[in-house]
């Protein structure tokens, strides 16, 4: 038997994101009043010994103190002070936060997929995310939303953490069944999971985003001894003239995703790979275009006949702002 993985999804938002936006929202809302005032919340400053030292104490508080009591109306004494819950609860920064790893998760996956509803039998929690009320009564209603109105919601639970280690146990242990040569399943999965195209601003100053090579047509990964290079589909890329640059991105979202994504700013699941001049190109305002993959996986792009260098794939982007949010107080 094969099973196929057709795509990965999801999002950078995690619970040391969490931590970050309750520090920031206790930051702003409660600065003034803290016995101790922290000296800042930021993913810009670089901190003195001093300021880390009440960053991390800052942190700490909200893992031991804030997140276990995250329910309504739940009165919290922190640094001297009495915080309701309610205040947090509906700061719009944690309900955005909340909407975004439930409703647009559901949403992208159902983009992904081409489908408006969707019966999902069950649905698994990990981390300390278990552990958060307004995140569990969210995904039940996104759930039904999408017409899902009996899924299961299994929280893995724990006294000792167990839950944030259940899912990296989980891959180790499928790994360690499944790869062997007596696996009675074969798993495939694609060379790559991103799609790829050509970002370029049209005649009156719009984004336009042209896709070169979509996740569902890469290729299978084999045996590196037998992987072959790849060549996508030849493609026009219209109205380039008018453009500057062309820049090619990685991307996880659809074509009009991309576009209204990258035009909003929004660069949580694109990535900018390679800057061309329209000038070394002739200031065509169309280009016939085409990506091709190495053996390694690199992506070169062919315009009019021209090969860039090839460029690696995209992995996790230490300067985005989700990544400083995640490894606050650190700052890169």
């Amino acid at each position: 038997r094969v099973a196929e993985i057709p795509g990965r999804i999801g999002t950078g938002y995690a619970g040391n994101y969490l931590d970050y936006l309750l520090c920031e929202i206790l930051y702003n809302k409660y600065n003034s009043k803290f016995a101790q005032k922290p000296l800042s919340v930021s993913t810009t400053s670089t901190p003195d010994v001093a300021t880390l030292e009440e960053r991390i104490k800052l942190k700490e508080i909200v893992k031991n103190k804030v997140k276990p009591n995250l329910k309504p109306n739940q009165n919290m004494h922190i640094g001297g002070i009495t915080v309701n819950s309610d205040e947090i609860l509906t700061d719009e920064r944690f309900e955005a936060f909340v909407s975004d790893i439930t409703e647009r998760i559901i949403k992208q996956m159902l983009d992904h997929i081409g489908m408006k509803d969707l019966h999902i039998d069950t649905v698994l929690m990990s981390g300390r995310g278990c552990r958060l009320e307004p995140l569990s009564n969210a995904l039940a209603k996104a759930l039904t939303k999408v017409g899902s109105t009996t899924a299961r919601v299994i929280k893995i639970s724990s006294t000792d953490n167990k839950e944030k280690m259940a899912v990296a146990e989980g891959a180790m242990a499928m790994v360690a069944r499944f790869s062997s040569v007596e696996s009675p399943i074969t798993i495939r999965s694609h060379r790559l999971y991103a799609s790829y195209g050509l970002i370029y601003r049209r005649l009156g100053g719009s984004y336009a985003y042209t896709e070169l090579l979509n996740s569902i047509n890469m290729p299978y990964a084999t045996d590196w001894a037998h992987q072959d290079d790849f060549e996508g589909p030849s493609v026009v890329a219209e109205g380039t003239a008018a453009a500057g640059t062309i820049k090619l991105v990685q991307t996880y979202l659809s074509p009009a995703e991309t576009e209204a994504a990258y035009s909003r700013g929004d660069m949580e699941f694109i990535s900018e790979m390679e800057e061309y001049d329209m000038a070394n190109l002739g200031g065509r305002d169309r280009l016939n275009v085409k990506l091709k993959l190495d053996y390694y996986n690199n992506v070169a792009l062919y315009v009019n006949g021209l090969e860039s260098v090839g460029s690696s794939p995209k992995g996790i982007d230490l300067t985005s702002e989700i990544t400083k949010r995640s490894i606050w107080p650190v700052t890169i």
